[in-house]
């Protein structure tokens, strides 16, 4: 089998890491792969794809005209022939970020090949029904199909379209045997990253707040806070509410958290105020070292509504905030326990292993269907 995985810039820059564990996962079982990504993914520090993959660009139509997707499909099929020694026949594409999906069903279209394509956020089910409808509009094009983490996107896209195929692959990490021991109280200086999405003033404002409160007393507490696009507008807004709590001092913004992560990873408290949904896999890679995840509740990840292997806050409010990091700073025993749940929960679900076992059954799930499907 060969697959063409295909991402847009943001999610190459972001997951890259996952990404290369997939082709790398996927050449274990003997699966061939090509890697799309723009040009504009060279920036990113030592990318790690291409290891054991074919890695090959495609340039994303400026204009959504289906005349210009066809040609990026066409040339990005071309630049596979001349990388490859051996014949290109596609049997599967798999898109991952919106931007691609287009590029990605007429890629699959021309190459005659089965399309999978990503839900890691509840936001992208209308856009999905959208891609089903036109996909059936297209003669002898591809029907995608669906690969999620969590049930809630699957139970909401087959809500807007009941014939829709989606599979379950949770996303996985590599898990350490041990996470690390968590920070012992009064031991040293606090870390905390906080994981903001659209930097609003109401969301931010509070665990902030919260954590300022919980942390008082501390000499020298770190608060470094990212968004995925750190704008000068969105900047401004955490300048601002770090500054209206009196944290500037120890306080600083981190652009592209999740493409350049170690740094964060060594802190002591990842905090994500924002429930929207988004499977990251920075989060499990948190939990899966033993940081401490602190979370808005978020009924559309399942790590993060039970309160197993996060602690989670469910109410917006500084003291909401407080109440939950104060109890983890000042009782090492919970503490322990909850970083050893997650930890636990990630070695008996989320493995980088289970998450290529799921991802190897879907392809060949869609390419038996695409098989067995009549002929237009």
């Amino acid at each position: 089998m060969l697959a063409l995985i295909i991402a847009d810039n943001s999610f190459a820059s972001r997951e890259h890491a996952m990404l290369s564990r997939i082709e790398v996962g996927l050449a274990d079982e003997g699966v061939r792969v090509i890697h799309a990504v723009p040009p504009a993914f060279r920036s990113v520090p030592t990318p790690s794809l291409g290891i054991q993959s074919t890695l090959v660009q495609y340039q994303p139509p400026a204009i959504g005209l289906r005349s210009l997707t066809r040609r990026s499909a066409r040339d990005l099929l071309a630049s596979a022939e001349q990388t490859s020694e051996d014949p290109v026949h596609i049997d599967i594409v798999h898109a991952f970020g919106l931007p691609c999906w287009s590029v990605a069903l007429e890629t699959a279209r021309a190459a005659g090949a089965a399309l999978v394509v990503e839900l890691w956020h509840p936001g992208l089910v209308p856009a999905a029904a959208h891609l089903l409808a036109r996909s059936r509009r297209v003669p002898n094009g591809p029907t995608p199909e669906f690969l999620t983490s969590e049930a809630a996107v699957a139970s909401a896209l087959i809500a807007l379209d009941s014939r829709a195929r989606v599979y379950s692959a949770p996303w996985g990490v590599h898990v350490r045997e041990r996470p690390r021991t968590p920070v012992a109280p009064g031991s040293r200086d606090l870390s905390f990253a906080v994981l903001y999405d659209t930097g609003d003033p109401r969301t931010l404002g509070a665990p902030l707040a919260g954590i300022a409160e919980a942390t008082a007393g501390v000499a020298d507490m770190l608060i470094v806070a990212a968004i995925e696009e750190a704008t000068s507008r969105r900047e401004l807004r955490l300048w601002s509410a770090a500054r209206k709590i009196g944290l500037l001092d120890r306080f600083t913004i981190l652009s592209d958290m999740e493409a350049r992560r170690d740094p964060v990873l060594a802190m002591d408290f990842l905090v994500l105020p924002e429930p929207r949904g988004r499977q990251r896999t920075l989060m499990l890679d948190a939990m899966a070292r033993g940081m401490a995840v602190v979370a808005a509740a978020d009924p559309g990840l399942e790590l993060l509504s039970e309160g197993v292997a996060a602690r989670v806050v469910a109410e917006n409010t500084p003291k909401a905030w407080a109440t939950a990091i104060g109890e983890l700073i000042r009782n090492p025993a919970a503490l322990h326990d909850l970083t050893s749940a997650a930890h636990q929960q990630l070695r008996s679900h989320r493995t980088a292993s289970t998450h290529i076992a799921d991802i190897l059954r879907a392809y060949q799930q869609t390419v038996a269907d695409k098989e067995a499907a009549p002929a237009a």
